[in-house]
């Protein structure tokens, strides 16, 4: 991935980094007025500290990044297979007041310049879509449940459905989430695999009596089967929980963390 903006530090993707009609984005945890624990950008309002704190650097990101924090919106994000689309009507749902999120919502959709479209995470894989002809820009929030369900798949082909997307023209960006190198599951993720995808046994790898889930290759073929160009498919290859000090991971944290977060905005 390639640097953004330092103060504070975000990254983006090469697919996206030279485009003048969109702004893709991944935040990290450096550079923001966060403390302990959260230490420094956290962007996820929690009980973990006061809301103004994590407010303020939301904010921190969207100036430094030129794009307006009252479009800056966010979902409840279920580790569901449920999308939204998002125009002038609920922009910025979220940014202030996590009750106002939009609910029950793991993708966004949106075709509406100026809009900020924003998924969370701390291990779980967040993933842009962006249709370069038609302009129309897709957040998604997927773990391991959304995965199984295929919401990034179902992303896309909603994108496909309801707004005309020729997914030869969708370019994807896969980002930094935890790693098969870290990514142990237990039984009821190893079933839910095996009963989903006929090649589960590409995506889950034995490793000293257990098994380990490849979330970026499960997401990455969801998105080929719909028919976008693997080059149009980039993966951050960026593990989380191994480079904790970058990006907020639940599983180092044992639960205790902050999160960052994916965005993206037609310009």
């Amino acid at each position: 991935m390639i640097e953004l903006t330092q103060a504070p530090l975000t990254l983006t993707f090469e697919l996206f980094a030279n485009r003048n009609d969109v702004l893709a984005f991944v935040t990290t945890r450096v550079g923001g007025e966060s403390s302990d624990h959260l230490a420094s950008c956290n962007i996820g309002i929690s009980e973990f500290e006061p809301a103004s704190t994590t407010i303020s650097n939301r904010q921190r990101i969207c100036t430094a990044l030129n794009i307006d924090f009252e479009k800056m919106t966010f979902q409840s994000q279920a580790h569901s297979d449920s999308i939204t689309v998002v125009d002038s009507n609920n922009a910025g749902a979220g940014n202030r007041i996590k009750t106002q999120s939009i609910s029950n919502s793991d993708a966004l959709i949106t075709q509406t310049k100026g809009i900020t479209l924003f998924a969370q995470a701390a291990d779980c894989v967040p993933i842009i879509l962006y249709d370069t002809k038609n302009k129309v820009a897709a957040a998604i929030h997927a773990g391991w449940r959304g995965t199984i369900k295929r919401i990034a798949q179902k992303t896309a082909q909603k994108m496909i459905a309801e707004f005309e997307c020729n997914p030869q023209n969708i370019i994807a960006g896969i980002g930094p989430s935890i790693g098969r190198c870290c990514y142990e599951v237990g039984s009821e993720v190893v079933d839910a695999v095996s009963s989903s995808f006929p090649n589960s046994a590409n995506l889950l790898i034995s490793h000293n009596s257990k098994y380990h889930f490849d979330l970026w290759e499960a997401n990455k073929e969801q998105l080929e089967e719909t028919g976008i160009p693997i080059q149009n498919i980039e993966v951050a290859k960026i593990c989380t929980k191994c480079n904790n000090t970058l990006f907020f991971s639940s599983r180092h944290d044992n639960g205790r963390t902050g999160r960052f977060g994916i965005g993206i905005t037609i310009i």
